[in-house]
């Protein structure tokens, strides 16, 4: 992630998020403070996710999307960024 005059901007795709998801964003995958709630996930589909803070893929396990290094839960933000948020397709991901 980027910022961009106070929001974070995906570097991956371009898309740019609110300044209040960018709060979010910042608050928990940046400064790392506990993720206060996480609703369990049916295992996301054709979704590859990567972590805010440390730009890794995330996996996929128990009913989270866990980022491997941080071990911070995107579970929060995968509605908000699903649905209100376009994502243009990117090539590479690995």
């Amino acid at each position: 992630m980027s910022e961009n005059q106070g929001s974070l901007v995906c570097e991956k795709t371009g898309m740019e998020l609110s300044p209040l998801i960018s709060s979010h964003i910042k608050k928990y995958f940046i400064k790392k403070e506990p993720v206060p709630y996480e609703a369990v996930l049916k295992p996301p589909k054709e979704a590859t996710w990567f972590c805010p803070g440390c730009g890794v893929k995330m996996n996929f396990s128990k009913g989270a999307v866990i980022c491997p290094t941080c071990g911070q839960s995107l579970n929060q933000f995968i509605r908000p960024l699903t649905e209100l948020y376009f994502h243009l397709p990117f090539k590479n991901i690995d």
